[in-house]
C-alpha cells in the first residue's frame, strides 16, 4: 500500500510539471500529433514549427529511456529542427608578428589554442572516456538510459544532472558560443525535458555528419577547463606549461576530471578537491579497462605537480605595448575591418587572427634602449620615438622611455607618445617650408639678410616681431646656411615670400596630416606665419613620415602597422593600403636632402645637426618648439626615417624643457642639438647595425607612374566606383561574393584586384569582390 501511495505522489509531482501530459486526446487542428508509447504512456506532443514537445507522465528511468528511443527514426523525431551550428567558428586567440614572423602580443576573450586529432595525448582520451562517455565509440550521440534518469531526477526537484554523451556536450558548447544575449545563454544552460531532447536530436544529426574522432576533437577544443582556459590546448599550458600530446596519465587524468565543474576542481584555487577528482578519474579508468590498477595506485600517490603559466592576453602584457596598442588602435577604428566597433573588437579578440607587421625587432631594440638611457621613468619629460620606411610606409618601430601602465608614480603611461598629434615640432618644419619654396622655383642659393628681428608685412606676428633662437644674429644668409643654422627670420621671410596656405599644403602631402587649413581644432589661416617654425601640432609618426618622403625621392606613403590580416591560418582578410605617391619632384627631393645631409655632415660649423652623425649618408634637422615647449631631432636614411619628441606630457607651454637631466647630464635649456640628436643617433647607429650602406636617390630618380589605384576596399559599391572612376579606372564585379565570415554588410568591396597603390595605366580594369548578400549582376554606369 505505502508503494502505492508513492506512486501516487510521484504522479502528482508530475502532474504540477507537466498538467496536459497525460491528456491522451488529440491536440487541436494543426497544433501537432500525439504518440503515446507502449511502455510508459508516455505522451509527446510535437508542433509542426519548433521543438513543441511537452513530456508526459514518467515512471521510471528506464520507461523514459524508451520514450525516447521509440520516437528516434520517426517523423516526430526528424520534426525537431536542428539549429545548431557545427561548423561555426570558435572564439580563438588572435596574434600579432613582426616582420620575422615571431609572435609579440596575443590577444583573446577566450584564451582557446586548437588542437587537432593527432596532437592529443591517448592517456587524456582515456580518462576523458573513462569519466564522461565510456561508450562514445558504441552509441550514435545519445545514451537513452542516461539522458532518462537525468530527466527523471530534474522533473523531481532533485539536483539538476546532465547526463549527456560527449557529443550532447559538446552541442551544448556550441548553444553557449553561440549564444549573444543573456536571455540565450540561459536557454543554453537549460536542462529541461524539451532542451534535452532538442540537444539529443542535435547529437544524432552531428554524428551523422560527422565521424567521432572529429566530434572528439571539437569537444575538447570547446570545452572549459577553468582558470580561463578553453579547449585542452589552453588547459594544458595554463595548468602545466606543456602541451595536449606530451600530458602524462598524472596530468591527463587532473584535466579530464575538472570538466565536470571547472570551478569546484581548478586545481590553483582548490588543490585537495582537484586531487580527490583526479583519483575518482583513475578510479573510473581501472573500472572501463583504461589502465590497470597498480598504475592507478602509483599515479595516485603523486603531487598534481602544477607547472602554471599565464597567458601574457592584451598589449599590456606584449613585448612592445607601444607598437601593440597602436596597431589595435589602428584595426578597431579602421570601418575596413567591421560595420561597427563591437564587430571590429569581436575579429580582434575572438577572430583567430594572425597580424602580420613590420616591426623589425633590431629596430625597435635600438629605439627603447636609446629611449631608456636618455630618461628615466620617473623623469618629468618623456621621449616618443617613430621610425618608417621610406617607400613603404612600414611603421618599424615605436617607443618611449616610460614603461606601459596605469601607475604613474612609477612613471608608467598609457599614452601613445610617438603617434599622439599633441606636439609643436619647432624647426623640424623648417625643410617643409624650403621644400614649398623650391617647388615654385626659388633657389636654395637665395641671398637674404636675415635681421635679429623680423615683422612680416602681411602676417601674424608675436609682439616685438619673431626673432632668432636667444635673439642670435642672422646676417647675410643662403637658404642653405639659415637650415643648417636654423635661423627663424630667414625662414619667416621665406614663407611670406612662397605662401602660409601653399606650405600648408605642402606638410600635408609630405605626410604631416594633423596640418589643416579648413576645420579641425586648430586650423591654419593664410596669415599664420609661425607655421614655418612648428607652432602647430602634430606627432612623431608624422614628422618620421616626412622624412621618409623626402628619403625616398618625394614618394609619400601612408604609415602601415598590418601588412597583413590572416583567420583561421588560410583567409587572407584585406588590409590597408600604404597608397605609396609621387607627391614631390624627385629633382626637388634630391635638392632638400643635399641641404639636411650637409646640416649633418657638412662642414658649417654653426650646423645645428652635426650630432646626428652616424657614418653613412643622413639627412637630420633638429626643432626647438617656442618657449622650449619642446625638443625634437628628425631625420633619415634611405633605409629609414626617425623622428624623436622630448618634452613634458603635461604641456609644453607650462612645463617646459627647462632644468632637464637626460644621458645623466643637465640642461638649463634644451634645444634639440642636444639630447634629442644623441637620442636619434644613438637609435639611428645600433638600427643600421649589419646593413648596407645606401645612397639617396638622385634627382633625376623616375617618377612613380602618376595613376595609382586608390583604396576602395571598405566603402559601398557606389562610393567604390566613383571613387575609381575619378581615378581613370574602369570597374568589374567578380561574380562570386567573399567568404560569409567577412563582417560587413551587402554591397561594400571587400577586395579589389589589382590591389591598393598598384601603379596602373589609366583605363586599366580594376575588379572589385563584394560582401557576402551583395548582388554581383549589377549594370555599372562609368
Amino acid at each position: 500500500m505505502r508503494r502505492k501511495k508513492g506512486n501516487r505522489r510521484r504522479t502528482a509531482s508530475l502532474r504540477a510539471v507537466f498538467p496536459r501530459a497525460t491528456v491522451a486526446a488529440a491536440p487541436p487542428p494543426g497544433r501537432g500529433r500525439v504518440r503515446r508509447t507502449a511502455r510508459a504512456g508516455t505522451v509527446f506532443v510535437v508542433g509542426t514549427v519548433g521543438v513543441g514537445l511537452l513530456a508526459g507522465l514518467i515512471l521510471a528511468p528506464a520507461a523514459m529511456a524508451a520514450g525516447l528511443g521509440a520516437i528516434r527514426g520517426t517523423d516526430l523525431w526528424d520534426a525537431i529542427p536542428v539549429e545548431v551550428p557545427f561548423d561555426a567558428p570558435l572564439p580563438q586567440r588572435s596574434v600579432m608578428v613582426d616582420r620575422n614572423g615571431e609572435v609579440f602580443a596575443t590577444l583573446f576573450a577566450e584564451d582557446r589554442i586548437p588542437v587537432t586529432r593527432e596532437q592529443l595525448s591517448p592517456l587524456f582520451v582515456d580518462a576523458l572516456l573513462a569519466t564522461e562517455d565510456a561508450r562514445f565509440y558504441e552509441h550514435n550521440g545519445v545514451d537513452v538510459l542516461g539522458t532518462g534518469r537525468a530527466l527523471l531526477n530534474n522533473a523531481l526537484g532533485g539536483d539538476r544532472q546532465g547526463a549527456s554523451t560527449i557529443t550532447q556536450q559538446w552541442v551544448k558548447n556550441l548553444t553557449q558560443a553561440a549564444a549573444e544575449t543573456e536571455a540565450e545563454r540561459d536557454a543554453a544552460d537549460d536542462v529541461s525535458i524539451n532542451r534535452k531532447i532538442t540537444e539529443a536530436r542535435a547529437a544524432a544529426a552531428a554524428e551523422a555528419q560527422l565521424s567521432k574522432d572529429e566530434i572528439l576533437t571539437r569537444y575538447v577544443n570547446t570545452a572549459f577547463y577553468g582558470a580561463g582556459a578553453y579547449g585542452i590546448g589552453a588547459a594544458a599550458a595554463r595548468y602545466y606549461s606543456t602541451t595536449p600530446e606530451n600530458l602524462t596519465l598524472n596530468q591527463a587524468a587532473m584535466l579530464a576530471g575538472v570538466l565536470n565543474s571547472p570551478g569546484l576542481f581548478d586545481p590553483l584555487v582548490n588543490p585537495e578537491a582537484a586531487k580527490e577528482r583526479r583519483d575518482q578519474v583513475l578510479d573510473r579508468m581501472v573500472e572501463e579497462g583504461f589502465t590497470d590498477a597498480a598504475t592507478a595506485t602509483a599515479t595516485k600517490e603523486l603531487p598534481l605537480e602544477l607547472a602554471p603559466s599565464v597567458p601574457p592576453n592584451g598589449c599590456a602584457l606584449s613585448t612592445y605595448p607601444v607598437y601593440c596598442q597602436w596597431v589595435k588602435e589602428s584595426i578597431t577604428n579602421d570601418p575596413s575591418f567591421g560595420p561597427t566597433p563591437e564587430a571590429r573588437a569581436d575579429l580582434l579578440y575572438r577572430g583567430g587572427l594572425r597580424i602580420e607587421t613590420p616591426l623589425d625587432p633590431q629596430v625597435q631594440a635600438a629605439a627603447q634602449s636609446a629611449a631608456e638611457a636618455a630618461l628615466e621613468a620617473t623623469n618629468r619629460v618623456a621621449a616618443g620615438i617613430a621610425v618608417i620606411q621610406p617607400g613603404t610606409g612600414q611603421v618599424l618601430a615605436l617607443a618611449t622611455n616610460r614603461p606601459w601602465g596605469s601607475d604613474e608614480a612609477a612613471g608608467q603611461t598609457e599614452v601613445l607618445y610617438p603617434v599622439l598629434p599633441n606636439f609643436q615640432p619647432g624647426s623640424t618644419f623648417k625643410p617643409i617650408t624650403l621644400a614649398a619654396a623650391v617647388e615654385g622655383g626659388f633657389s636654395t642659393k637665395t641671398v637674404w639678410n636675415a635681421p635679429e628681428r623680423y615683422i612680416p608685412a602681411n602676417l601674424n606676428y608675436p609682439d616685438g616681431g619673431f626673432a632668432n633662437a636667444d635673439d642670435g644674429p642672422g646676417g647675410l644668409l643662403t637658404a642653405e646656411q639659415a637650415t643648417w643654422r636654423s635661423v627663424n627670420t630667414y625662414y619667416v621671410w621665406l614663407i611670406e615670400q612662397t605662401g602660409v596656405l601653399k606650405t600648408a599644403e605642402m606638410a600635408q602631402r609630405l605626410g604631416m596630416d594633423s596640418i589643416s587649413t579648413e576645420g579641425g581644432p586648430e586650423p591654419v589661416g593664410p596669415r599664420d606665419a609661425s607655421l614655418t617654425l612648428g607652432d602647430f601640432n602634430t606627432s612623431p609618426l608624422q614628422v618620421a613620415n616626412v622624412y621618409a618622403t623626402f628619403a625616398s625621392g618625394g614618394v609619400k606613403c601612408n604609415p602601415i602597422g598590418v601588412t597583413a590580416l590572416i583567420r583561421d591560418g588560410s583567409e587572407q582578410l584585406p588590409v590597408a593600403s600604404a597608397d605609396c605617391t609621387q607627391v614631390l619632384d624627385p629633382a626637388v627631393a634630391a635638392t632638400i636632402n643635399t641641404v639636411l645631409q650637409n646640416n649633418v655632415d657638412g662642414s658649417d660649423p654653426l650646423r645645428t645637426a652635426q650630432g646626428g652623425s652616424i657614418g653613412r649618408p643622413v639627412i637630420g634637422k633638429t626643432g626647438t618648439a617656442g618657449d622650449f615647449a619642446a625638443a625634437w631631432f628628425a631625420g633619415a636614411t634611405p633605409q629609414m626615417a626617425t623622428a624623436v619628441w622630448m618634452g613634458d606630457p603635461r604641456g609644453g607651454v607650462a612645463n617646459p624643457m627647462v632644468d632637464v637631466v637626460a644621458f645623466g647630464q643637465f640642461y638649463k635649456e634644451m634645444y634639440g642639438g642636444q639630447a634629442p640628436a644623441q637620442l636619434w643617433q644613438q637609435t639611428m647607429a645600433a638600427a643600421h647595425e649589419g646593413r648596407p650602406v645606401a645612397q639617396f636617390p638622385p634627382g633625376n630618380k623616375p617618377s612613380l607612374p602618376s595613376v595609382l589605384v586608390p583604396n576602395v576596399v571598405g566603402m559601398p559599391l557606389d562610393s567604390a566606383l566613383g571613387a575609381l572612376n575619378e581615378a581613370g579606372f574602369t570597374v568589374q564585379i567578380s561574380p562570386d561574393t567573399a567568404v560569409a565570415a567577412q563582417q560587413l554588410p551587402p554591397d561594400y568591396v571587400v577586395a579589389m584586384d589589382p590591389v591598393p597603390g598598384t601603379p596602373r595605366k589609366s583605363g586599366t580594369p580594376v575588379m572589385l569582390t563584394l560582401s557576402p548578400g551583395s548582388r554581383t549582376d549589377v549594370q555599372l554606369r562609368q
